[in-house]
């Protein structure tokens, strides 16, 4: 759960689209159970920030639908 070489944490990865739908749900518990909290990373910017920049952009990320607007609910819900 440490951010890697360019300060991204497992929020950040999600929010890139770089987790399988199928990780989404341990994620939410990690977060959750270890109480993780939005952080910037090298180029500043904070998951929620990664997905606004999608916007104009059709939802999905790797072919997964809704996948993107599902992480957002859960971010909004929750983190901020």
């Amino acid at each position: 759960m440490m951010p890697d070489a360019d300060g991204n944490t497992l929020l950040h990865l999600m929010a890139l689209g770089k987790v399988k739908e199928k990780e989404f749900d341990f994620i939410k518990f990690a977060v959750l159970k270890y109480k993780l909290r939005l952080t910037r990373n090298k180029d500043n910017r904070t998951p929620l920030n990664i997905i606004k920049s999608f916007g104009a952009q059709a939802y999905g990320l790797k072919g997964q639908p809704k996948f993107k607007r599902k992480v957002w609910e859960w971010f909004e819900m929750h983190l901020e």
